[in-house]
């Protein structure tokens, strides 16, 4: 499973797509639409202070999104995080527009969105370290997240070795 862009009349849309194996070779099959794709570029560095992260996983995670998302030029409104005509609702995980619907904030060779923000949010360690390590890493990077290394590192030895 991974995400795919589509062009539709000048505009880029996210899919889920699977590939599925026939006797004519590989086809991809949409799982699900995502919404409507924004592309956003970094407009400042803030500086993250892991040790004041003493909270949950969840909330842990939460804080590292709306960093990510304020360098991405968003700023907090009340408890959500806004850039123009999009929302994001920490909550909820979700990306929205102003009239509702579900976006999807194409940033850092990632995608963040409900799916992959849930899929990161909802991860449980399996398998050896190596192995748990290099999957969390990539939820983040499909995510659109970057934490820097340090941050990473931090964030699996609190909450995801034993």
């Amino acid at each position: 499973m991974f995400i795919r862009k589509k062009r539709v009349k000048g505009k880029e849309y996210a899919y889920i797509v699977r590939n599925k194996w026939t006797k004519n070779g590989p086809r991809q099959r949409v799982s699900r639409y995502l919404g409507r794709v924004i592309p956003l570029s970094l407009e400042r560095q803030i500086e993250s202070d892991v040790e004041s992260f003493d909270a949950s996983r969840e909330e842990f995670l939460r804080k590292i999104i709306a960093c990510e998302l304020m360098q991405h030029g968003f700023n907090r409104d009340g408890e959500t995080l806004k850039k123009g005509e999009v929302i994001f609702d920490a909550k909820e995980l979700a990306c929205k527009n102003t009239s509702g619907k579900n976006v999807v904030l194409e940033m850092n060779e990632g995608f963040m969105c409900g799916h992959t923000l849930n899929a990161l949010m909802n991860f449980k360690e399996k398998g050896f370290p190596a192995e748990t390590g290099a999957k969390l890493a990539s939820l983040f990077l499909g995510a659109g997240l970057s934490v820097p290394k340090e941050i990473f590192v931090e964030i699996f030895e609190k909450y995801y070795s034993a």
